[in-house]
C-alpha cells in the first residue's frame, strides 16, 4: 500500500491547477482601487436623487452608472468569492469576501431611493424616453423595475431592507464555513493509501472501483453531517425564516 495521501494547501497547488483569476485582476491592490471607483459612483448616483423625472438626460445618466457600477460590483464580488471558495479558511480570503458583502450593502442601502423614485415617475413618459435610440442598451433594465412595481416599498423601507441584507447572509455563511472548513471527515483507506475524505475528494471516492470504498466514504461523510444534525437544521431554519420574511414584506404570493 502506498504513503498515506494528504490534500495540499492552496499555495502548494500548481499553479496551473488554480483558477486565473489574473483575468479579473492582477493583484489584490487592482481590486482595492475597484472597491474605492464603486464609492464613488455611489456617491455620483445618490446626487440624482429627486431629479430623476426632471429629464430624459438625467434619467440616462443615472442608469449608466448603475451598469457602470454593477458591472464593479460583479467583478469585485466574483474575485473575493472565488478566491474565498478556493479557501474559505484563509483570513485575507475572509477579510476580501467580508468587504465585498458590505460593498454590496452600502450600494444597495445608498441606492435604495432609485426603485421608489423611478416607479413614481408617469409610465408613459418613462416609456416615451425609452423608445430613444440612447435608451436601447437600458430598455430590458428599466421594464424589469416597471416590473416589480407591485412589491417595491418606500425609499425609506427599501433602505431598512438593503442594510438587513447581510445579516440575512448569514446563515447561508455560516452553513458554507461549517461544512468547508470546520467539519473533519477523516480519511479512507483504500489500494490507493488513505486518502483524506473531504468535499472535494468525496465525489471521486463515490467512483472508485472497490465498492467498499464507496459505500465507507458515503458513510463517513454522511456521518458528519448527522453529527451535526441539529446546528444544521436551525441554520436551514434561519435560511428559510428569512426567505419568508422577504415574501411578506414584499408581498409576493408565495416564497
Amino acid at each position: 500500500m502506498s504513503a498515506e495521501k494528504r490534500i495540499p494547501s492552496r499555495e502548494e497547488v500548481a499553479l496551473n491547477d488554480t483558477w486565473d483569476l489574473t483575468r479579473l485582476y492582477k493583484s489584490d491592490t487592482e481590486w482595492e482601487e475597484d472597491l474605492k471607483r464603486v464609492e464613488g459612483l455611489i456617491g455620483e448616483i445618490v446626487k440624482y436623487r429627486g431629479t430623476l423625472k426632471d429629464s430624459p438626460s438625467n434619467f440616462l445618466n443615472l442608469l449608466k452608472l448603475l451598469d457602470e457600477a454593477g458591472v464593479l460590483i460583479e467583478r469585485i464580488g466574483q474575485y473575493s468569492f472565488l478566491l474565498h471558495a478556493g479557501d474559505g479558511g484563509n483570513s485575507a480570503n475572509q477579510r476580501r469576501q467580508g468587504l465585498a458583502v458590505q460593498l454590496f450593502t452600502n450600494f444597495t442601502s445608498q441606492t435604495s431611493f432609485l426603485n421608489p423614485e423611478i416607479l413614481s415617475i408617469d409610465e408613459d413618459l418613462i416609456n416615451s424616453w425609452l423608445g430613444k435610440e440612447e435608451f436601447k442598451d437600458y430598455r430590458v433594465m428599466v421594464k424589469k423595475m416597471l416590473r416589480y412595481k407591485p412589491h417595491i416599498l418606500t425609499a425609506d423601507e427599501e433602505k431598512i431592507l438593503a442594510l438587513q441584507g447581510e445579516v440575512g447572509r448569514k446563515s447561508q455563511e455560516a452553513f458554507h464555513s461549517l461544512t468547508n472548513v470546520d467539519f473533519d471527515f477523516g480519511s479512507i483507506i483504500t489500494d490507493e493509501g488513505r486518502i483524506p475524505l473531504t468535499q472535494s475528494t468525496f465525489g471521486y471516492l463515490l467512483q472508485h472501483k472497490d465498492r467498499k470504498v464507496r459505500e465507507r466514504a458515503y458513510r463517513k461523510f454522511y456521518r458528519v453531517f448527522d453529527q451535526h444534525k441539529h446546528t444544521l437544521a436551525v441554520l436551514y431554519e434561519a435560511s428559510v425564516k428569512q426567505d419568508i420574511f422577504s415574501t411578506r414584506v414584499r408581498s409576493y404570493p408565495d416564497s
